[in-house]
């Protein structure tokens, strides 16, 4: 679909935008397709409708920096602090993703909302969270944190597309276990923590 016809498809739900609804690009990763996001990011503007993206932030401060002037909000992944750790799950480190959010944080324009998937054995620590909290701690414009706990709700479709589950061995963590593994998130003044179901 070209931008116009995304456009097209969203003004069908005007109706919804009277009452706080917007347009929220995900993905995959909406920074994938920068010109695309930027276009689609710069009509809803142009028509008035509210706008956000949800991201991981790895991609070149470049192809971001054009978005930000139509994008009050943003949702950014942040999985693991360690770097060494972070390129072991993800395959890349995360350096260029936390010097983005400096970034973003830096021009003031953009809110942002931090995500982070709770997986237990793979960044559930305490010092992941403490590491976190200090970066965190740093930026002005963090309007909340939400907490993503793992679940095994994917199991099923990998098992059908024949391919490898990830986690195998993981169990969906207690609420108990996430309140005491973030407790330094609490420490952070004026910053929502939301743990979603």
């Amino acid at each position: 679909m070209s931008s116009d016809e995304v456009i097209d498809e969203i003004t069908k739900d005007d109706v919804f935008f009277l009452y706080g609804g917007g347009v929220t690009i995900s993905g995959g990763e909406p920074l994938y397709q920068p010109e695309f996001t930027t276009d689609i990011l710069r009509k809803s503007f142009e028509l008035g409708i509210d706008r956000t993206i949800e991201t991981s932030c790895y991609a070149a401060w470049e192809l971001i920096m054009p978005m930000l002037d139509y994008l009050p909000t943003m949702f950014i992944d942040i999985k693991i602090m360690d770097s060494e750790t972070h390129k072991r799950y993800t395959g890349i480190d995360n350096s260029l993703i936390l010097e983005n959010i400096k970034r973003i944080d830096q021009l003031g324009k953009t809110k942002i909302t931090v995500r982070v998937p709770f997986v237990p054995s793979v960044n559930d620590s305490i010092s992941n969270f403490e590491q976190m909290a200090g970066f965190i701690m740093g930026l002005k414009n963090i309007s909340a944190i939400e907490i993503l706990p793992y679940h095994r709700l994917g199991v099923e479709t990998y098992k059908n597309l024949g391919r490898e589950v990830p986690f195998p061995e993981i169990s969906p963590p207690s609420k108990q276990d996430i309140s005491v593994k973030i407790q330094p998130l609490n420490e952070l003044k004026n910053t929502v923590i939301k743990i979603t179901n």
